[in-house]
């Protein structure tokens, strides 16, 4: 992210977390909720995909891994080695969506403030975040 960029709220980097069910987007290691301090165990980081820090939406999030004397994923992977280049495009993010995270168009997500991480239980599954009209949940595995 540039310096002096916007960083996303905790709430949707809480949410693209657990959209990709706690792995890095990049290289798919597994990392700790609570971690988001480089150099503790398994830290992540919420990434501006486009790096552009105006979209703020869950779409342009990845979380990705910043541990390593590259930084990790964020480093060496999103920013392609360099902070002030170009970042890697959305489709190299190997594990952005995690298999049971599902975006649906809905009507439903007007019933929602925008940009509210919810966990409610309906014919859906788990609705864990609302960008209407799109509503982010994921589905439970036996369905």
């Amino acid at each position: 992210m540039p310096k002096g960029g916007k960083p996303f709220s905790k709430e949707l980097a809480e949410a693209k977390f657990e959209l990709q069910e706690g792995v890095c987007a990049a290289c798919g290691e597994p990392l700790y909720k609570n971690s988001r301090t480089k150099g503790k165990p398994r830290a992540w980081h919420a990434h501006h995909i486009q790096n552009l820090t105006i979209d703020q939406s869950i779409e342009n999030c990845a979380v990705v891994c910043i541990n390593g004397d590259d930084g990790g994923c964020h480093i060496a992977f999103a920013h392609l080695g360099n902070t002030q280049g170009p970042t890697m495009p959305k489709e190299e993010f190997k594990f952005l969506w995690s298999e049971r995270a599902r975006r649906w168009k809905s009507k439903k997500a007007n019933d929602f403030p925008l940009g509210v991480k919810a966990h409610l239980r309906d014919e859906s599954g788990t609705v864990v975040w609302v960008e209407p009209p799109i509503l982010y949940v994921l589905k439970d595995p036996e369905e």
